[in-house]
C-alpha cells in the first residue's frame, strides 16, 4: 500500500501514536513502519491508544505520508504539524472536535473537511485543486473568511453548508481574492427567515474573479416556493464575472431571492454560454468537483 494513514477513534480517545521507524530487532530482522500497515489493522490499532502519546509528533516523524485520514479524532485543540509534509497530496478530517487545522504540505492537491467551522492554515498548498468542505452551523461570511485565509489557491470548491445563516450586505468590497478558483458548488440549507437574504449569496462571487462555473444547490423549506420577500437586484452594486460561462442551479423554487440572484449573475456574465434552471434537490454529500 501507499503511504497512507487513516486514524479513527472513539468519542472517548484520541487517536495518537509515535510512528515505528525501520530498524533492525535483535534477530537483525527489520522493524515494520506504521504506514506500512493495513488500513483497517492500522485504524484499529489508532483507535485503541492511549491519549497521552502525542499525535502531532508522530505526524511530524512522518515526513513521507502521501495520504492522511482523520476521523472522529477529538483533540479538543489546534492540530498543528510545523514540520513540513513534502509529500502529502490528500487530507481528509471528519467530525473530529478541533480547533484549527495547520499543516505545511507544499504538494497537497485535495483536502476534505467536515465539521464546525474552524480556521484552516495549509501553508504554501498553491497546488491545491479540490476542496470539499462541509460546515456545520456556520454562517456564510464566517465560512467564507476560513476559506480565504487558508484556502486562497483552492482551484475547485465544493462548499456545503447546514444549518447557515445568511448575512446582510457583507463582503460586498471585499479586499481578499481567491486567486485560482475556477469552479463553485454552493450547497446550502436555507432555514426559516432567510428566504429574504438568498440575492447576498453575490458578495461570495465577488471574491472569485476567475470563476468559469457555478453551481448552486438550495435545499429549503416548503415556503421557498414563489416566496416574494427579499431587496432586488438594483440594490447592490454590479460586479462583472468576465470568466463565467457556465450555470448550474438545483432547487430551483422561482423565489424572487433566486430570481434575483440568477438575473444579477447573467446580466453581469458576458462570456455565459449554459444556464441550467432544476426543481430537484442536491442528495450526494462525497461530490467534489470534476
Amino acid at each position: 500500500m501507499g503511504n497512507y494513514l487513516t486514524s479513527a477513534s472513539t468519542p472517548e480517545k484520541h487517536a495518537r501514536v509515535k510512528p515505528a521507524t525501520r530498524s533492525t530487532n535483535d534477530r537483525g530482522r527489520p522493524s515494520i513502519k506504521l504506514q506500512d500497515l493495513p488500513e483497517d489493522v492500522l485504524s484499529t490499532i489508532l483507535s485503541k491508544l492511549p491519549a497521552e502519546e502525542d499525535l502531532e509528533n508522530m505526524l511530524c516523524s512522518c515526513c513521507k505520508l502521501e495520504r492522511l485520514g482523520l476521523v472522529r479524532c477529538h483533540l479538543n485543540d489546534e492540530l498543528r504539524v510545523t514540520q513540513p509534509l513534502s509529500h502529502l497530496q490528500y487530507l481528509q478530517v471528519i467530525c473530529c472536535r478541533i480547533t484549527k487545522i495547520e499543516f505545511l504540505a507544499a504538494k497537497l492537491s485535495t483536502f476534505v473537511y467536515d465539521g464546525f467551522c474552524i480556521p484552516f492554515a495549509l501553508h504554501h498548498a498553491s497546488k491545491l485543486e479540490n476542496a470539499k468542505i462541509s460546515f456545520i452551523g456556520a454562517i456564510l461570511q464566517h465560512a467564507a473568511e476560513s476559506l480565504l485565509n487558508g484556502l486562497p489557491n483552492v482551484q475547485n470548491l465544493t462548499l456545503q453548508l447546514a444549518l447557515q445563516r445568511l448575512e446582510t450586505r457583507w463582503m460586498l468590497n471585499c479586499p481578499r481574492m481567491f486567486s485560482q478558483l475556477r469552479h463553485v458548488q454552493l450547497m446550502l440549507i436555507i432555514p426559516y427567515g432567510d428566504t429574504d437574504k438568498i440575492l447576498y449569496l453575490v458578495s461570495f462571487l465577488r471574491a472569485v474573479p476567475l470563476i468559469e462555473k457555478l453551481e448552486v444547490h438550495f435545499h429549503g423549506i416548503p415556503t421557498l416556493w414563489f416566496a416574494n420577500d427579499g431587496p432586488l437586484r438594483q440594490e447592490i452594486p454590479s460586479c462583472e464575472y468576465t470568466h463565467l460561462n457556465n450555470i448550474h442551479v438545483m432547487g430551483f423554487r422561482a423565489a424572487r431571492g433566486q430570481v434575483e440572484f440568477l438575473l444579477h449573475v447573467l446580466e453581469n456574465a458576458p462570456a455565459v454560454q449554459v444556464v441550467t434552471l432544476d426543481t430537484g434537490i442536491f442528495v450526494k454529500k462525497d461530490h467534489l468537483p470534476q
